[in-house]
């Protein structure tokens, strides 16, 4: 056996990223955010890996919600994914792949409507949910990217969740 091919440090990283754009006034307001990933994010990997494909899809993500301080949600409902595309993070080349091969990363698409917003709440955390209502992922906005829902634009929300291969 080749010794030299054996890995003694498997492990996979997970990074989470968060872009939200908005309208504000007259400029687009920009926020990126890092996230963790939670247990049901990952619980639906290993369902996946295990050729448990129908139960794994329960734990997918597929929704965004939006909460404020006191965990009150500030959205009329949970709102589904607009797209979901799949590429590979060190591409220096902007195209997605449409069907996931060689990939390490999958980007949720959400758009957040004015109308779906609770009028005179500030929106605190995001969500990403699956069908289960368990949260997958989560970020927290600091005081200077907490969003108003009275601003009477929508949301346009990239949600990136990159899995890689840690190289010691």
């Amino acid at each position: 056996m080749n010794e030299s091919n054996i890995k003694t440090n498997d492990n996979v990283i997970y990074n989470g990223h968060v872009h939200i754009q908005y309208w504000y006034g007259r400029e687009t307001r920009h926020i990126d955010k890092h996230n963790d990933g939670l247990l049901p994010l990952f619980s639906s990997i290993v369902l996946a890996l295990g050729d448990q494909t129908d139960k794994a899809r329960s734990y997918f993500p597929r929704y965004i919600m939006a909460k404020n301080n006191a965990g009150s949600n500030c959205l009329t409902g949970k709102l589904l994914f607009q797209d979901r595309k799949y590429y590979n993070s060190t591409d220096t080349d902007t195209t997605l792949p449409v069907d996931g091969s060689e990939a390490d990363t999958i980007r949720y698409t959400f758009v957040i409507p004015a109308a779906n917003m609770i009028p005179n709440q500030l929106i605190t955390s995001l969500h990403l949910i699956n069908d289960n209502n368990d949260i997958c992922a989560e970020i927290t906005l600091e005081d200077s990217s907490i969003i108003s829902t009275n601003i009477e634009a929508n949301l346009l929300v990239y949600w990136d969740l990159t899995f890689t291969d840690a190289v010691v």
